[in-house]
């Protein structure tokens, strides 16, 4: 067990249950109301986790305070980074181009963190249904039953169990493959 980090302090329903599911896993979960607070709080060994489209819909961040986030979360040595962001990138079900756009630079941030600091920092993303970051959307893939906060709480814990810490640099969509319905992921 180690200590997680959660941010932003405020997420959609699905997402904080999802939160929930995790706290039992961790030595200890804190949740910071801050990019600035993310970062005092982050030390080596720790996981952290962050909801980047989510902090953009419930405004507590910007696009550019979250990917000034994740350059700063790279720079530190011997971190788990877990970003969770909505499938919105691959044009599934989307209005609005905002929530794609983050998600897709992060995505890509990600795994340039693996690639340049791959030795001493791991930084993976998790892609779920747009339905769990917003009210637009689906949450339902080729399995035809909605994605459970369980199953994102579940592939989150892999990502950050130290017993996993060969993997890096990936995205792992908990869909139910949702994300075999978009041209982008071919």
């Amino acid at each position: 067990m180690q200590r997680l980090v959660v941010w932003p302090s405020r997420l959609p329903a699905p997402l904080e249950e999802a939160v929930a599911a995790l706290e039992s896993r961790s030595e200890r979960l804190t949740r910071p109301a801050s990019p600035d607070e993310v970062l005092a709080q982050v030390d080596s060994g720790a996981a952290v986790v962050i909801f980047p489209d989510a902090a953009v819909a419930v405004g507590a961040a910007s696009h550019d305070d979250v990917m000034r986030l994740i350059s700063d979360l790279g720079a530190i040595a011997d971190v788990s980074i877990v970003a969770v962001v909505s499938d919105a990138y691959l044009g599934i079900d989307v209005a609005d181009i905002a929530t794609p756009a983050t998600a897709a630079a992060v995505i890509s941030a990600m795994r340039s963190i693996a690639v340049r600091r791959g030795s001493t920092t791991r930084a993976n993303a998790v892609c779920v249904p747009a339905g769990m970051v917003s009210d637009s959307g689906s949450q339902r893939g080729a399995m035809s039953r909605a994605v459970e906060p369980q199953h994102v709480a579940s592939t989150v814990a892999f990502l950050t169990d130290p017993a996993n810490s060969y993997i890096s640099g990936q995205v792992l969509f908990v869909d139910g493959g949702r994300h075999l319905f978009s041209s982008m992921t071919a």
